[in-house]
């Protein structure tokens, strides 16, 4: 019994120390999960505002190609691949290329 409050009194410690969260020094493990529950829930509820999701445009001059090439930085079909590049030259992100069409064409 002494022994199970010992431990009892080193977790409350413990989790007032992370703030009783799923956390590392920068607080992004917590972040990132708060994120996907975030969307997980839009996806489960399906309503008009959810069934439009979007991927984030990023402009062309903020991504390079990887320094070291990979086989698989290339995946999907010819149509329509998925292409890893680094954004602002660090972090891993899979792209997929658009076609912008200008409003002022028959297209």
């Amino acid at each position: 019994a002494m022994a199970l409050k010992s431990d009892l009194e080193e977790m409350s410690k413990f989790l007032k120390t992370i703030g009783g969260g799923v956390v590392d020094a920068n607080q992004n493990i917590n972040n990132v999960l708060k994120e996907v529950l975030i969307i997980k829930n839009q996806l489960r509820c399906q309503n008009s505002i959810t069934k439009n999701i979007r991927a984030t445009e990023i402009e062309l001059r903020e991504l390079n190609d990887p320094q070291i090439g990979n086989s698989t930085d290339t995946q999907g079909n010819k149509e329509s691949p998925l292409i890893k590049k680094l954004l602002n030259g660090a972090i891993e992100v899979t792209c997929k290329r658009t076609k912008i069409i200008d409003d002022d064409t028959s297209e």
